[in-house]
């Protein structure tokens, strides 16, 4: 019986990795969508106190052609991103005023007339002064995560090139959120097709991928070797192809993500891609738990019996969800939100399959 512990070992860990590598991707997207959604990244300029800044110095260490771009440089968006930072913001909100020769005018209050003395070339300084309100977009209020970034200045320069660059491609390009689970506010795939994000999804699904062909080579290796040793006497080895397909749609839905072809056709592919592996996937899981649940009182000495009629009963649950998903969504006009809330949901339950493996085997 060596043989069968030594697959059932395998079978294990491999189930294990199967259900974490994608629970870890998505949720570290999520995550990094999310921190960048609620910070900025400002202009550098030693937030530190009330200050001055020289017009004529500002604009020439920040690239300003056009002087009514300096009515509100802090918002002033750019593509150098070396100017730019995290931990070198405003920790309060501030008020700005831009100091003519013979006055200063405030931006909330008189925004036309600085415009008028910024061309005009009448406007020398712009003065800075902060208020009693917190700035909540400033990571300084968010102290677990301006310590992460102040002990490593090389992964806050690859944050900041990130949220810049999203933002000159996408626009606002993040947004702050809750809880994609309970809110939908965003979808997987938008918090994981930007750098760095894609650097974190794509290993990860594509290597658990590879776990999943082992998974699936592993379980039909352990039917195999039972057969063999007289414990059964036939089962079907469908799961196996069905889930070797799924793999390789899975892999192919982390290849395509984040490429933008502006095609409606390549679109409509990416979509298919994620619905054949769904469908497969489901297939997979379904036909290797008939098998078990078939064969539970022959294999009792190897798999927990309670685990396997779990299993067989998660199997059932997934599909009437997969079913129920798929007809409400071609027959109702769905509304984003619930959209992914369903996705961010429906993926993590089916990833529970592989834990109860984890569980099953002795």
């Amino acid at each position: 019986m060596e043989s069968i512990n030594r697959i059932t070992k395998k079978i294990k860990f491999f189930a294990l990795l199967s259900f974490f590598l994608p629970l870890i991707a998505i949720n570290l997207c999520w995550l990094l969508y999310a921190t960048l959604g609620t910070i900025n990244a400002y202009i550098k300029l030693g937030w530190s106190e009330n200050f001055t800044v020289d017009i004529q110095k500002f604009a020439e260490v920040h690239g300003y052609t056009n002087p009514v771009d300096l009515v509100n440089p802090i918002e002033k968006k750019q593509d150098e991103y070396i100017n730019f930072s995290f931990t070198d913001c405003p920790k309060f909100k501030t008020k700005i005023y831009h100091n003519s020769k013979n006055r200063t005018y405030s931006t909330e209050t008189e925004m036309d007339k600085i415009k008028e003395q910024l061309i005009l070339g009448e406007i020398v300084s712009v003065t800075l002064k902060y208020t009693d309100q917190k700035n909540y977009r400033c990571v300084k209020n968010h102290p677990f995560i301006f310590n992460i970034l102040k002990i490593s200045p090389s992964l806050e320069n690859q944050l900041v090139k990130f949220k810049k660059s999203g933002e000159k491609k996408y626009g606002s390009g993040f947004a702050k959120i809750k809880n994609p689970y309970f809110y939908g506010e965003v979808s997987i795939s938008r918090t994981a097709r930007y750098y760095p994000a894609t650097m974190i999804f794509k290993p990860l699904i594509i290597l658990a991928a590879i776990f999943l062909l082992f998974y699936w080579k592993n379980n039909s290796l352990i039917f195999h070797e039972l057969r063999e040793k007289k414990i059964i006497e036939n089962f079907s080895n469908k799961f196996l192809y069905f889930g070797y397909v799924s793999c390789i749609f899975l892999i192919l839905h982390a290849l395509f993500l984040g490429v933008d072809l502006r095609s409606d056709l390549f679109d409509k592919l990416r979509r298919l891609i994620l619905i054949l592996f769904i469908v497969f996937e489901v297939s997979a899981q379904l036909s290797l738990t008939m098998n078990l649940y078939k064969l539970k009182e022959k294999i009792k000495d190897f798999a927990k019996t309670n685990i396997v009629k779990i299993k067989f009963n998660f199997v059932r649950l997934i599909i009437l969800i997969t079913v129920i998903s798929f007809f409400i969504l071609i027959f109702f006009d769905t509304s984003s939100a619930f959209n992914h809330i369903l996705e961010w949901n429906y993926f993590s339950i089916l990833l529970i399959y592989y834990f109860l493996t984890r569980l099953m085997w002795r």
